[in-house]
């Protein structure tokens, strides 16, 4: 499994959520986690909460700019 830089721009393939990763979590015996932050923010005007996801999940994306 390729590891993902904090830093990086992810897409999570099974939400379609993209975001940058802030945090990465090794465990014992499970799968990697990342901390995907969003971008933008909610209804209410805040950002949203930080959403911890499997590794294997999300895949780099190129930026546009």
């Amino acid at each position: 499994m390729e590891l993902k830089e904090i830093g990086a721009r992810v897409k999570c393939g099974t939400s379609g959520v993209i975001g940058q990763i802030v945090a990465r979590t090794e465990w014992l015996w499970r799968s990697p986690e990342v901390a995907v932050a969003r971008d933008g923010c909610d209804a209410d005007g805040k950002p949203w909460d930080l959403m911890w996801l499997d590794e294997g999940r999300v895949s780099i994306v190129e930026d546009d700019d």
